[in-house]
């Protein structure tokens, strides 16, 4: 019985620190996101006119959003 309360104590207190290694390396790597998980835009044209000044706007204020990648589909 003692052996079997040890155990899991010892099994939940490895599993306590592993948590927390990862909250504190998410917590770290969070400012510099891995490629694979950054936010992204598909963004199609074709429905209406739309000005190069608009275009260009828009495309500020992804960057500014920190939408560093985007696919544009004209149509």
């Amino acid at each position: 019985m003692i052996f079997g309360c040890l155990l899991v104590y010892v099994a939940c207190s490895n599993q306590l620190d592993h948590e927390q290694t990862t909250v504190v390396q998410a917590w770290d790597e969070f400012p510099h996101p891995q490629d694979s998980i950054r936010a992204k835009v598909w963004w199609f044209h074709g429905e209406t006119e739309t000005p190069r000044e608009g275009i260009t706007a828009d495309l500020e204020t992804y960057k500014r959003a920190g939408v560093d990648r985007w696919l544009i589909t004209i149509m």
